[in-house]
Formats: C-alpha cells, structure tokens, sequence
C-alpha cells in the first residue's frame, strides 16, 4: 500500500501520523566480508564492483586528483542507526573521506521495496542517514551519485501520495483570522488540507510510458475526529484521531498496456485491485466508463489525548509558554477555525521549499 504522513500543531500538541500498508520482504544482496578493490588513475577513471554485483562505482575521467587504490567491502546491518529502515548491507567505500572534483555514480542492488515505501541511496552522515538527492531505482539498482567516500546503503522512507480534502466546508471556507474566545469543548468537523505535492513514483510508468500523463493517478481521503477542550483556566486538552483511504484510478490506456493487450481491461482492473484487497479488506475495485478504480480504506491512527496551557495574543493561539509561534484562530458562532503551517522539504536537498496551510474546523459541543 502506500503511505501519508502528516503534522498538525494544534494548542502546542504536535499530532504526527503516519498510515503505511504492509511490508514485503526484503533479500539483502551480497555477503557480509565480500569486497573488491582496483587501482583506478586520475587520467582515465574506471569501475569497481563486488564479484556478487550489489555494489558498484562508476568514477569518470579527472574526478580523482591523483591514482587511488579504490577499496569497497561489505558491513553488517546489525547495531546499524535505523536498522530496521535499511534494504541493504552497509557498504564501505574507501579511502574514507577521499572526495572527487565531479559526481562519481554508485549503485546498489535493490533486494526489493517494502509496500509503501521508497528506496533511496543514503550516507552515513555522523549519526544518522542522508538521502542521496535524485537517488532512484534504475534497473534493479538503487543509483545515486555522490562527492565523497563514506559508508553507503539503500535507505526506506515513506512513500506520499497527493493529499487534499474533498468536503464542500472546505470548498466554501473563507478564513481571516478573527480571534475571540477558544473556552469550551470543540469537535472536528473536518481537516481543510492544501493538497500535498505528489512525491510518489508511479509503479508503472518506468516501465509502461502510457501509464504516464495522468492514465494512473493515486490520491487520498483524510479524515480526522475527536474533540479539542480548551479550559478558563488556560489549560487544554487534545484527542484527535485520523483515518485515510487512499485511491488509484487507471484509465484504459494504461490498464491495456499492463496487460499487454492480452487481458481485457476489466479483467486487468480486477487483477490489480486483488494485490489491494489482501492488504485492505475493505478495498473496492470497480471498472466502468472506461477506468479502473481501486478505493482502500486504512486502519484508523488513534491518537493519544494530551494537554497543554494556552494563551491567546491578537487572533493567535500561543501554547506552553512559546510566544514565539503562535497559531492564527477565529471563533465566529458555534465555529472554531485554526490556521496550521506544514514546511516540507519537497526535493530532499535538505531545505523546506513548500509550505502548506491548513485548516482545522471545529463545531462547539
């Protein structure tokens, strides 16, 4: 399946929730003690690469200032940072710390991807992982290419898919931020999320171009309830909980081609629906108008209820004493709308580059 993750800052409690479908297995490539090494010269470059194949780099011409001895030898996962995200053995390519004038392109052997998640070359970066930017699957290998030596593997993140909010209060919202009085007890209406940028690689467009320019399109649902209790005595309480049904529509073009033009369209839409419904029970698959739509509903993310104080500046809500980052509200009525800042870093070069507002409604009870 496919995964979602999101953030919402509400009255100082950080609701962080992730939806992931089930895993598959994953055969890491190698032995661990394989290694290989070869003298490649500054002047002509070269190839060095495990006997077995799960690991390679290609070092183009004038990378290297001068003739090196290029070493590459296979590490155990074992006691590894995040081990349990990584698809690959660690392999440690030397002499350690050796830079080059120009990206030098390393490829690991895929040993499969886990349901909703993405492979991505990744550094051992201190303590923790770095992705490699514009690190993809190419043929079976997980390819990147990088400026220095250090220890190297294939990396699982979570796989997004577009995000957005189809409820016609969203449609019809028209938020200015208003202030006014946040005491009493609020339930969700509804979640109004700026659609989210599609960071899913189509499963079938690599290899069927067709499936491209809008013949397979994934998409979500979110929805979110539970209540928000805001007391005089400038304490709160939060206990929200989030669902999410994720869609995939393929058009005829795209469905023939997966088939091959063997297998009618309809019976290829039922063919790919039956990998959704062994991993959602309530999954829905339906053909008609000339596309597949496949429709799987997620197991619930029940959140914890927490608390927090709060304290209200102008027409923003300021949590746990944090004057600094308030939230923008306006109490209208029987309705409580709160403004949240969501920043991604959309092309993993290590900067937020989007920023995303959203709307949380709520009703008062």
């Amino acid at each position: 399946m496919h995964g979602f993750r999101g953030v919402a800052v509400l009255f100082g409690v950080v609701v962080a929730l992730a939806v992931t479908g089930c895993g598959n297995a994953v055969e890491l490539q190698g032995t661990i003690g394989e290694n290989s090494s070869a003298t490649v010269t500054a002047a002509d470059g070269g190839t060095v690469a495990l006997p077995s194949g799960a690991a390679q780099i290609v070092i183009p011409a004038g990378a290297l200032s001068a003739d090196t001895e290029i070493t590459l030898n296979t590490l155990d996962i074992a006691g590894m940072v995040d081990e349990d995200r990584l698809g690959s053995y660690v392999f440690d390519f030397g002499p350690d710390g050796t830079t080059f004038a120009q990206k030098v392109e390393i490829s690991l052997k895929s040993g499969g991807v886990p349901d909703g998640k993405e492979a991505n070359l990744a550094w051992l970066d201190g303590d923790k992982w770095t992705k490699v930017p514009g690190s993809k699957l190419v043929d079976g290998m997980i390819v990147g290419e990088v400026d220095h030596f250090t220890k190297f593997v294939v990396y699982f993140t979570e796989k997004q898919v577009i995000v957005t909010t189809d409820d016609p209060i969203c449609k019809d919202l028209d938020f200015s931020p208003c202030g006014g009085d946040p005491i009493g007890t609020w339930e969700i209406e509804t979640f109004c999320m700026d659609t989210r940028v599609d960071a899913m690689e189509n499963p079938w467009v690599e290899q069927y171009p067709v499936c491209g320019n809008g013949n397979s399109v994934f998409s979500a649902q979110v929805d979110w309830n539970g209540q928000l209790v805001v007391n005089a005595d400038h304490t709160a309480t939060t206990d929200f909980d989030m669902s999410m049904s994720v869609e995939i529509v393929i058009k005829d073009a795209c469905l023939s081609a997966i088939g091959q033009g063997y297998v009618p369209a309809a019976t290829m839409c039922d063919q790919i629906g039956d990998s959704y419904k062994k991993q959602s029970v309530d999954a829905t698959v339906t053909y008609a108008s000339g596309k597949c739509t496949i429709t799987a509903p997620q197991e619930t993310n029940n959140g914890e209820p927490q608390s927090s104080t709060w304290e209200v500046i102008g027409n923003s809500i300021y949590s746990n004493g944090d004057t600094e980052h308030g939230q923008e509200f306006c109490v209208e009525g029987t309705r409580l709308v709160i403004k949240t800042i969501d920043e991604e870093d959309t092309n993993d070069d290590g900067v937020d580059d989007t920023t995303y507002e959203d709307y949380m409604v709520l009703k008062r009870k």
